[in-house]
């Protein structure tokens, strides 16, 4: 039997991912109402049949009651559900997901039985972390709010695809509209000589590997995963078949990113000059002086911003020499496919990612200029 009267009242009485449920329609027990509850229970069934049911949508404030025990706080199964993905995921997304979970969602409902969480207890952790602001005290932007919900999201999502919860607090859970704000930034060619000057004389070890990343586009996981046998000087062309991301050796960002590069003049001064330091003795083929090879944060911090500093030029990170690469070979009128080759992306996303400069560099008379640009970009 279907329905159950409970002090008057109807009840629902059915079975969803091996859980028997008792929910009530908060129906009066009268023959229009039984009649109504039949037809509400055999749409139950059906949607149950066709993988589409959703409890919040028949019954939004239906709270399952679940044993108490020290497993069953978000923090506790939260971080059991990190550990089950540690090895799949890529490094990155793992310290990423874990340090957001543990700064800024535990704290607020680490303590909770996950299970017992709503979607309007979601929706207020959203609200206290947009509320809570950068730790520098700024305004969060929608972009870095959604960031710090993603797995509260995919953690959701997949322990009830998994059949663990019986709903899913997270399903009408929207993003936030985020604002593409411009991020390139290139640095002018007044700039790039000020900066390069400065290296030499403060930063010798790192001058070259630093007008490398200007001359060459590459991302800096690829400069800094570089292996000196992938570096050809017969042939002038660099396989890119790794990447380096927190000191450990992996493949490329895409399959895009496999590719063959051609060493320009200026990349071939800097590796020629780099031979010296690192060829023969050290696998990399960009090093620290301590011969280990470059990580991007101590780069970064120990390197990149005080050379900045002395050299009087506003703080921009360091991929803003890929950008800088980029942007200068379309004022040149480089070829557009010789660009995306050397930097391993597509022409859609060149075309899409710097879109402001192709058209600055066509100006009026865009469309001639455009078709004559055909020049590589090694021998200007």
């Amino acid at each position: 039997m279907p329905l159950k009267t409970r002090n008057g009242i109807l009840h629902i009485d059915f079975r969803f991912r091996g859980k028997r449920l008792r929910i009530t329609t908060g129906l009066q027990d009268t023959e229009a109402n039984d009649k109504l509850a039949r037809q509400w229970d055999g749409a139950i069934q059906r949607e149950i049949k066709l993988g589409t049911f959703r409890i919040e949508n028949h019954f939004p404030h239906f709270r399952p009651q679940y044993s108490r025990t020290p497993d069953s706080t978000f923090e506790v199964r939260a971080t059991s559900w990190l550990e089950a993905h540690r090895q799949s995921w890529a490094e990155w997304t793992y310290r990423k997901f874990k340090g957001n979970l543990e700064a800024r969602v535990f704290p607020k409902i680490g303590a909770r039985n996950y299970k017992e969480i709503t979607i309007q207890d979601i929706r207020l952790l959203r609200e206290s972390i947009i509320g809570e602001g950068t730790r520098k005290g700024k305004k969060l932007a929608n972009r870095g709010v959604n960031k710090i919900m993603q797995p509260v999201v995919a953690f959701f999502t997949e322990l009830f695809g998994d059949g663990e919860i019986v709903s899913n607090p997270v399903a009408r859970l929207k993003r936030l509209k985020e604002k593409r704000v411009a991020e390139i930034a290139p640095f002018s060619e007044a700039e790039t000589a000020v900066l390069f000057k400065q290296a030499r004389k403060h930063y010798p070890h790192y001058a070259d590997y630093i007008e490398h990343n200007f001359e060459s586009g590459f991302r800096l996981e690829e400069n800094n995963g570089l292996l000196w046998p992938r570096v050809n000087f017969v042939s002038e062309t660099i396989a890119i078949r790794e990447a380096r991301v927190l000191g450990k050796q992996k493949e490329p960002k895409t399959e895009g990113a496999i590719r063959d590069a051609e060493i320009t003049d200026g990349m071939m001064q800097c590796l020629k000059r780099q031979k010296a330091r690192s060829y023969l003795r050290h696998e990399h083929v960009w090093i620290t002086e301590r011969g280990r090879p470059i990580d991007v944060s101590n780069f970064r911090s120990e390197v990149w911003v005080p050379l900045l500093k002395l050299a009087g030029i506003d703080y921009r990170y360091p991929n803003q020499a890929r950008h800088t690469f980029a942007t200068r070979h379309i004022k040149r009128g480089t070829d557009p496919r010789w660009i995306a080759k050397q930097m391993g992306t597509s022409l859609e996303m060149l075309f899409e990612t710097y879109t402001a400069e192709f058209d600055r560099a066509r100006g009026d008379d865009g469309h001639k200029r455009g078709h004559k640009a055909v020049s590589r970009g090694s021998r200007k």
